[in-house]
């Protein structure tokens, strides 16, 4: 966790400590909401459904606060609460016939690994989908947010090891898609 991750969580826990909940939401939406928010939308390759689900997310953290044990880091809480929310989605999308498609524009992001070829971001985006709903889960999580395996088995209630082979199966799968759409690795 980098310092500046650190110095949310504990601003955000001693707001908790004083019953200043609202103020708490607040800090933790500074912190983490653009990464919940790359996260819900690549997940659920909609802007437009991504803002939902994150807005759901931090009315539940809000809902949830005065009972959170911090067992956890708020981020890893949030970002399980995000992904169980995503996957609600992803569901109800089906369960109504609705076929998820890409948003014409990828996310931005403000990290290093930055894409900047629409083409390579339409194919990445492509053969995610390919991917299980729990499986696209756990490969975002590892390399959009930039999660550890520990940090990713507490949001995913399994094991490191478990979470880990999940992953590692899902990256020849992307790596033969990606191929497959003429990019090179």
């Amino acid at each position: 966790m980098t310092g500046q991750n650190d110095i949310a969580e504990e601003r955000a826990g001693q707001k908790v400590g004083a019953g200043k909940f609202g103020d708490a939401i607040a800090a933790l939406m500074d912190a983490y909401g653009n990464q919940l928010f790359r996260y819900c939308a690549s997940m659920l390759s909609s802007d437009e459904e991504a803002q939902d689900v994150l807005q759901i997310t931090f009315l539940q953290a809000y809902d949830g606060l005065e009972a959170f044990e911090r067992r956890s880091t708020f981020r890893t809480w949030l970002f399980s609460i995000a992904r169980n929310r995503c996957l609600d989605r992803i569901k109800t999308n089906r369960r109504h016939g609705e076929r998820v498609t890409y948003a014409e524009s990828p996310p931005e992001q403000s990290t290093e690994h930055e894409m900047t070829d629409p083409k390579v971001n339409q194919i990445l985006e492509l053969c995610l989908e390919t991917l299980s709903p729990m499986a696209r889960s756990a490969v975002l999580l590892r390399y959009q947010s930039d999660l550890t395996y520990s940090e990713l088995a507490a949001i995913l209630d399994e094991k490191p090891g478990t979470v880990q082979a999940r992953v590692a199966r899902s990256l020849p799968v992307l790596k033969r898609c990606v191929e497959e759409n003429g990019l090179t690795l």
